[in-house]
């Protein structure tokens, strides 16, 4: 679950990476994905969203957007939740059609000097 109020988004545990993103409602280009559910960036909670942008590879497709800060919740009860949780707001995807999935939610730990999320 993601923001205020909770938008349920059906999204990828990865241990291989550090990094949380969500595909937004802001991606309309014709190669941004068409069947997946997409965050919503009206949510109450969305705050220090900055200018800066950053660009992540995933396999063969990438993901592009701001860096934003958002609450992030991890079941339905309300409960399990971390606010202001560094993430990354895609805007622009290519190659990711074939994802069930709006979003990763990277569990490694940050060792990536040019991640800024």
């Amino acid at each position: 679950m993601i923001g205020t109020p909770a938008q349920r988004l059906q999204m990828l545990f990865d241990t291989g990476s550090a990094v949380i993103y969500a595909m937004s409602d802001k991606c309309a280009f014709d190669d941004c994905p068409k069947t997946m559910e997409k965050y919503d960036t009206r949510s109450k909670s969305l705050t220090d969203t900055k200018e800066q942008r950053q660009e992540l590879n995933y396999g063969q497709g990438y993901v592009s957007g701001s860096i934003a800060s958002e609450k992030i919740c991890f079941s339905t009860t309300g409960k399990g939740c971390i606010g202001k949780v560094q993430m990354l707001v895609g805007d622009e995807g290519k190659n990711l059609e074939a994802d069930k999935f709006s979003g990763i939610v990277g569990l490694a730990p940050q060792n990536d000097p040019n991640n800024k999320i």
